[in-house]
């Protein structure tokens, strides 16, 4: 993804969203959280980017900044769950997001 956005002079935003997401999933959190913030203002109507950016902000310590974060996607989408986001997926990965969403405060 590096590359790519390195050699497309307009990268899609949904670049950003993977290349964040791949940082955060390998512990690199300070890079997924600069890089899921591009790519969550470039995506403004998208909670996806935003649902890691929590992830990422929790796993950091940084629990106001991931409040705010979830804030945000409620904002977009109110009837937001956590819960029923997560468990629409059977990865390891979402039930990781989905505690890290529930410590940043959504309700299960």
């Amino acid at each position: 993804m590096q590359r790519a956005i390195r050699l497309c002079p307009f990268p899609l935003p949904w670049y950003l969203l993977v290349l964040g997401a791949g940082h955060h999933l390998v512990g690199d959190n300070e890079a997924a959280i600069s890089t899921l913030e591009q790519a969550a203002e470039r995506m403004p109507e998208s909670v996806i980017p935003r649902l890691w950016l929590v992830s990422a902000l929790v796993e950091s310590g940084r629990l106001d900044q991931a409040r705010s974060a979830s804030r945000a996607i409620t904002d977009i989408e109110p009837d937001f769950s956590a819960v029923d986001w997560a468990e629409s997926f059977s990865s390891k990965t979402h039930a990781r997001l989905k505690e890290n969403m529930l410590a940043a405060g959504f309700l299960e």
